[in-house]
């Protein structure tokens, strides 16, 4: 069974399918920016240190929202710190943007 969320402002738009219970789309209310990712982070005690993340429920978020949370410190360098295999898109309310990097 597959959920659909779907953000859309104005005539932009960014929608994900997900399989239940998968957390790979997230949206952020305060900063307007809302995430979907297909990830595997294998270094997410690096990205804890560098975001200083210290409490266990911090440490429990889903790949998406570390690296969205990435994304909020270093915009598009974001990708240069993660380690893992990852595709994601980040759109941006507050520019009308969206970041969808090329990994190779």
């Amino acid at each position: 069974m597959e959920q659909h969320y779907c953000w859309s402002w104005s005539f932009n738009a960014l929608q994900h399918a997900r399989i239940v219970k998968r957390k790979a789309a997230f949206f952020k209310t305060e900063s307007g920016l809302a995430i979907t990712a297909d990830a595997r982070i294998d270094n997410r005690d690096e990205l804890y240190l560098l975001l200083g993340l210290n409490s266990s429920e911090e440490k429990q978020l889903p790949d998406s929202s570390l690296i969205l949370l990435l994304y909020e410190k270093y915009s598009e360098d974001c990708v240069k710190h993660i380690i893992g295999d990852f595709a994601f898109a980040v759109w941006n309310d507050k520019t009308q943007q969206l970041f969808a990097p090329a990994i190779k």
